[in-house]
């Protein structure tokens, strides 16, 4: 998609010195990408969650009976 594309472009621009140096940007720059996206995605019907709403979720436990 697009944003793939222009990640790979400033990768190039900034002239790797090797393949691997090549990859390891590429895959820093997407994985900054994903965590963006992974921070503001919804799922279908989930309102949006604030930090109240997700530490009351995890002071509740995480369901697993102990008895």
């Amino acid at each position: 998609d697009n944003e793939q594309a222009e990640i790979f472009e400033r990768v190039q621009k900034l002239k790797p010195g090797s393949d691997q140096e090549e990859n390891e940007l590429a895959i820093l720059q997407l994985r900054q990408l994903c965590e963006a996206k992974q921070k503001s995605h919804l799922h279908v019907g989930e309102a949006p969650q604030t930090s109240a709403n997700s530490s009351t979720a995890a002071a509740a436990g995480d369901g697993t009976a102990t008895g």
